[in-house]
């Protein structure tokens, strides 16, 4: 996908922004959670446009939220993975 809208698009001297990307949290048969997998996902996502100069918009599930009037994270952990690989690409 990435190698087709930098041929495609960027290449071109179009603009990309890459919307509502994302992946849904799901139960494992031992009662563990995705977790781990949608911050790796998010991050390798987030990293794959950034290199490219596509502007990556996330995709937070709404049902996710459990307070929406407090604007934190229910899963600190995929908003981590986001921040830590904008980061990676400006210190780099």
């Amino acid at each position: 996908m990435f190698n087709t809208l930098r041929i495609q698009l960027l290449n071109r001297g179009y603009p990309v922004v890459m919307g509502e990307y994302g992946a849904y949290r799901k139960q494992h048969a031992d009662g563990t959670y995705n977790d781990e997998h949608r911050a790796r996902h998010a991050a390798v996502y987030t990293s794959k446009a950034l290199k490219l100069g596509i502007a990556p918009i996330y995709w937070y599930n709404p049902m996710e939220w459990g307070d929406r009037s407090s604007g934190r994270w229910t899963y600190p952990v995929v908003k981590d993975a986001l921040i830590n690989a904008y980061n990676q690409h400006i210190n780099n």
